[in-house]
This record gives structure tokens, C-alpha cells and sequence, in this order.
């Protein structure tokens, strides 16, 4: 949702007992129906995230970085050298008819694989860490 009145609906839905949530969705999407039934289980607790409206992004494109860490028995921080940046097929814009468009807001492999234009600027949507160091200041192209 993107309106502060919806998640009070939906929190007073909740509060009353309703536990399904109906979500308006664009009709004029052939892949998805007037209206989507969300379940949730009953919770005292939720988790609400804000989305990140004016994000840093890399040639016009969301990105996130991986790297893995290793924290031992004895509190021991192991970081491994090498890492990534996985960035999304699409640019970045919040236009309402791209709001929806998962190929512009997340960056997961899973989902940037079916787009049409994954692998387009980067093989697998991926720069690695050497080429990212290499290309830092071309690779922010908004300062």
C-alpha cells in the first residue's frame, strides 16, 4: 500500500477479527484479478518496513550487496574477501503503473531471471566486487 489510511484499514480489520485482507488491484493487469485475498495468521506483533523512496542507485538501477561473514562460538568475526552487487533488470522509478514491477524494486535473482532484460548491462545482473571498486564513480551515475 502506499497510504497511511490503508494500513490503518487494514490494522482495524485485524483488531476486529477479519483475517483476510482484500487488496485493490489495477483491473486493466490481465495477469492478476480485480482483487487479492491476503491470509494472515492471528498477531499481537507485526512488522511494518518503510520503503526507501530516494535510494542510492547504480546506472539508474536498484542494487543490493552480498557478502558472507562467519561469527564463531568464541565471538570470532570472519568476513570473506570477495563479494557482489546484484542490481535489477529495470530503472528505478515509482510511477504508479511500475510500483507493482518487481523487476524495478528487488534485486533477488529468483525474481530479475524471468525479466526480459536480465543480463542486459551486467552478466546475471551481477558486478563484481573488483569491478565495482574499479568503476565507482562511473558505476553512481547520480552524483
Amino acid at each position: 500500500f502506499n497510504k497511511l489510511s490503508t494500513l490503518k484499514q487494514l490494522l482495524s480489520n485485524f483488531q476486529l477479527g477479519e483475517n483476510i485482507f482484500r487488496i485493490k488491484t489495477d483491473q486493466s493487469d490481465s495477469n492478476k484479478s480485480p482483487t487479492v485475498k491476503v491470509n494472515m495468521a492471528r498477531s499481537n506483533k507485526f512488522v511494518i518496513q518503510k520503503y526507501v523512496e530516494k535510494p542510492f542507485l547504480i546506472n539508474g538501477r536498484k542494487f543490493d550487496i552480498r557478502i558472507w561473514a562467519l561469527v564463531d562460538h568464541e565471538m570470532n568475526l570472519y568476513v570473506f574477501k570477495e563479494w557482489y552487487v546484484r542490481l535489477s533488470s529495470e530503472n528505478f522509478n515509482l510511477n504508479e503503473n511500475q510500483i507493482d514491477n518487481q523487476y524495478v524494486h528487488l534485486t533477488n535473482n529468483a525474481i530479475q531471471k524471468y525479466s526480459n532484460k536480465y543480463g542486459k548491462q551486467e552478466k546475471g545482473n551481477i558486478i563484481s566486487c573488483h569491478e565495482f571498486k574499479v568503476n565507482l564513480k562511473m558505476l553512481f551515475s547520480q552524483f
